[in-house]
């Protein structure tokens, strides 16, 4: 049987736990604002964070049509508009028609745009083996999982 002190002292736990990771969460965003900003300099030291999140978007996902990149990204239509302009702009990207709607097209990577993005992603993996190298798998699983789980609670 519990008792109403154990409860509390639960409660309280319970209560330290989530403030220490709201903690941990805030300061792992300003890190990752961060090294976005430097990773966005390394591509082009002219490129802004919303267009650093249109070529990262495409050299993850492939080309896509503009709707579905603002919808990925969640920008709104205009900045996306924007942010695909600044990324052609800089011979990063390019549009092509869509070869299953002759209406439409999608933006893609160009060789400079995956050339630049493939750097940045190697370096990003060895700063990761340089971090966790020494991480046991389990505790990178119980790591991945519980990210996974984090991020499945605030939807798509």
């Amino acid at each position: 049987m519990t008792t109403k002190a154990e409860s509390e002292t639960d409660r309280q736990a319970r209560q330290r736990a989530m403030l220490e990771v709201e903690s941990q969460l805030w300061f792992m965003g300003r890190r990752f604002r961060r090294k976005e900003r430097e990773g966005a300099r390394e591509v082009d030291p002219a490129l802004g964070l919303n267009g650093y999140a249109v070529i990262q978007t495409l050299a993850q996902r492939g080309e896509r049509r503009q709707g579905e990149l603002a919808e990925i990204i969640d920008l709104d239509k205009g900045g996306l508009s924007r942010a695909v302009s600044e990324v052609i702009g800089l011979g990063l990207a390019e549009r092509v028609p869509d070869p299953d709607d002759g209406r439409a097209q999608l933006v893609r990577l160009t060789d400079l745009g995956r050339e630049r993005t493939d750097a940045l992603r190697r370096a990003r993996r060895k700063r990761f083996q340089e971090r966790l190298g020494e991480w046991s798998q389990e505790d990178l699983e119980q790591l991945a999982d519980a990210l996974t789980r984090y991020n499945s609670v605030w939807g798509p």
